[in-house]
């Protein structure tokens, strides 16, 4: 892969908004945009086990009520109710800060802009497929 060799003769990576505009482009390599494509992934689950047997969750709500989210969870898998003592909340503001992970540059707005049109349609296409609409925009 180009970008693992540019690396290794200590050129870097390219920055985000590069590697966007090259898979928009068609770059062929290794897609980062593919793993936001979630119903092409679960559609490839659901050929082999039903729907009814996933739950799928909006990590936006895991981040803001992690109890609540957690509780759907065990009533998911019918478990006894259980709550944990504490719900850790690490995130990327939290490990930045302990030096375990680089800070990232906020995402430019060109690039945001294109990102949310690029994954409108597939977005609709989960939406449709699970039956939930999560209101990305």
């Amino acid at each position: 892969m180009a970008v693992r060799r540019k690396a290794a003769k200590g050129e870097g990576f390219p920055s985000f908004e590069e590697m966007v505009e090259k898979e928009l482009e068609g770059y062929s390599g290794f897609r980062f945009l593919d793993r936001g494509i979630y119903a092409k992934q679960l559609e490839q689950w659901f050929r082999f086990f039903p729907k009814k047997q996933f739950l799928i969750l909006k990590s936006e709500n895991f981040f803001e009520d992690p109890a609540k989210e957690f509780r759907k969870v065990i009533c998911f898998l019918n478990l006894p109710v259980w709550e944990l003592p504490e719900y850790a909340n690490v995130n990327w503001k939290v490990l930045a800060r302990s030096k375990r992970v680089e800070r990232y540059q906020k995402i430019n707005k060109e690039t945001r802009e294109r990102l949310l049109y690029y994954f409108k349609p597939f977005n609709d296409q989960l939406y449709a497929l699970i039956n939930k609409n999560f209101g990305w925009k």
